[in-house]
């Protein structure tokens, strides 16, 4: 059997009698406690995922630093590969013009003939092998010593044209000597070094 509605009632109004009568102030501070309550792990949350964007975008701004560092590295490789790729072909083309310089007999007439036209007389010559490395690998070179005479300003042409007759040489030890008396020639020795091409 239910009991009357009028004895729940009555009960739920005898428990709030039996609560104690608050001032209005505490109610406010109970308010504002439950308020706190509720707020405080909302504001926490929030501030941690602040936080949390911060060290993303953090996180973003050096992702982006090494994209752009590796992005100009790759550029450098890329130049780097068309700066070799290039430099074969000067390569294939300077073979192709200077032709095999390790021919002495031609070459020692390509220096006659230029040291002729200066006015200057090859008093001696030698001939010998060897190899220079150029960036790590070695070539042949046939290194020709020459001892001259003739006038200071006529080895300088000499010199000078050098790599006009013969583009893969170069001149080195180099050493002019002004004549003693009056009227006699100056002397010169020249190392010639000429890179053979018939690898």
């Amino acid at each position: 059997m239910r009991p009357p509605a009028n004895s729940s009632k009555s009960a739920t109004r005898s428990l709030l009698q039996r609560l104690p009568r608050l001032s209005t102030s505490v109610w406010l501070i109970i308010v504002g406690a439950l308020f706190l309550i509720a707020i405080v792990p909302i504001a926490m949350s929030y501030s941690d995922e602040i936080y949390r964007q911060s060290a993303l975008n953090n996180r973003l701004g050096e992702l982006e630093v090494q994209y752009n560092i590796l992005q100009g590295q790759l550029t450098a490789q890329s130049s780097i590969d068309s700066e070799i790729t290039k430099l074969r072909s000067d390569i294939a083309a300077a073979r192709a013009i200077y032709g095999n310089g390790c021919d002495s007999i031609e070459t020692s007439q390509k220096l006659i003939n230029l040291a002729w036209q200066y006015d200057i007389t090859i008093t001696s010559m030698s001939i010998s092998t060897d190899k220079s490395q150029i960036q790590g690998t070695d070539y042949p070179v046939t290194v020709y010593i020459l001892g001259m005479n003739g006038w200071i300003q006529n080895f300088l042409n000499f010199i000078r044209d050098l790599d006009k007759v013969l583009p893969s040489s170069m001149a080195t030890d180099i050493s002019m000597q002004p004549a003693q008396a009056q009227g006699s020639p100056d002397q010169a020795t020249i190392t010639v070094t000429v890179f053979c091409t018939d690898q």
